[in-house]
């Protein structure tokens, strides 16, 4: 992990940064708000560590997941450029989730103490920040819809058009992305095993819903996975000639 002083004033994302209402000027005055690198696999928190920042994603992705009394983790969640980190978890003194990189990515570090002070001196962006908390809620409700009621081909297909919904969040093509987790990670986070996994997306590519290259996903068809979501039926518009 690699840190260096957070330079709001000459971020090219500060047009897009829901935190520059609070950290205009936060380099000048605030030495431990830091601009930090993070390659694949490192943690940028772990649980049980003190909750003291808050981060916006920079640029690239990261995901956050438990760990159970026996080990076992579960992902629960990936965040992509643009994300805000930590506001879900202001009212605690640790963190209840570990967030690991999936990529090379940057990341900015507000100190929680000066967030809070910047967020209430500025209405404006403190409504903001609860925007970015309701949406939080309502994915962390989604995902337990998408494990508790759903089946394989529904996730798989609500994963997509997740993601897809994220990546023009985000600034980037929603019909053409890659995806920076594994094929294990997908699984894991759906509950679905590895060989389901490929399994679906090779299905959801002979139906033309979409085509997969490697971890590049092309969206050829929304209305058709979002069939698929509605249980309605999912056949291709066009057959292959025999």
């Amino acid at each position: 992990m690699q840190k260096k002083p957070l330079n709001c004033a000459t971020c090219t994302n500060r047009q897009s940064c829901v935190l520059s209402g609070v950290c205009e000027t936060l380099h000048k005055i605030q030495p431990n708000a830091n601009e930090v690198i993070l390659h694949t696999g490192d943690s940028l928190s772990r649980i049980g560590e003190p909750m003291s920042s808050v981060c916006f994603v920079k640029s690239g992705s990261l995901k956050s997941s438990v760990v159970s009394a026996g080990g076992y983790e579960q992902i629960s969640g990936f965040y992509f450029r643009g994300a805000v980190l930590g506001l879900d978890e202001l009212h605690l003194d640790k963190h209840q989730v570990e967030l690991t990189a999936l990529e090379t990515c940057c990341v900015c570090k507000i100190p929680v103490n000066i967030f809070l002070e910047r967020a209430v001196a500025n209405p404006e962006a403190a409504q903001q920040y609860m925007q970015v908390m309701s949406r939080s809620l309502a994915a962390k409700n989604n995902t337990l819809l998408l494990l508790g009621q759903l089946t394989a081909e529904q996730r798989m297909s609500q994963f997509i058009l997740n993601m897809s919904s994220s990546m023009y969040a985000s600034g980037y093509s929603d019909t053409d992305f890659n995806l920076s987790m594994s094929r294990g990670d997908i699984a894991n986070y759906l509950s679905l095993a590895v060989e389901t996994v490929s399994r679906l997306l090779r299905r959801f590519q002979d139906r033309r819903l979409i085509h997969v290259d490697r971890r590049r996903i092309f969206v050829l068809d929304k209305v058709g996975l979002q069939a698929v979501l509605e249980c309605e039926s999912a056949e291709p518009k066009f057959r292959k000639s025999a």
